[in-house]
């Protein structure tokens, strides 16, 4: 999931623009991943422990969060003749975002390194 906050809901939760996929199961049961593109959404940190922060807002300005956006909608979740990217999503956009010098390589190769590591990972 890629997200940053954008104000506060009528309630006062933090609203985010956030991107990310969703695993699904079709009605054939079969498992699938869908990009529902960019939603804001009223954001609850107590619903993703396993969160790795980057201060995107901090860093990239209104147009270049943009471009992250129109990257993460059109990143795909399952390549052709391949399996499903769910894995590596994140890391793909954010891979794309540096190619376009909109994120700092240091940045993306810090985040790399923590979704990699086997800390997050166990408590996944």
């Amino acid at each position: 999931m890629l997200a940053w906050d954008i104000g506060f809901t009528g309630s006062g939760n933090v609203a985010q623009r956030r991107f990310q996929i969703i695993p699904e199961e079709l009605p054939t049961g079969e498992d699938h991943l869908t990009n529902w593109g960019g939603l804001i959404v009223a954001d609850n940190p107590e619903d993703h422990p396993e969160r790795i922060y980057i201060s995107i807002k901090d860093k990239m300005t209104f147009s270049q969060r943009q471009v992250l956006g129109e990257i993460a909608d059109g990143m795909p979740v399952r390549r052709p003749g391949s399996g499903w990217n769910g894995q590596d999503w994140c890391l793909e956009v954010l891979a794309e975002a540096s190619k376009r010098g909109i994120l700092e390589d240091e940045e993306l190769r810090r985040v790399a390194q923590l979704a990699l590591s086997p800390s997050l990972i166990a408590r996944l």
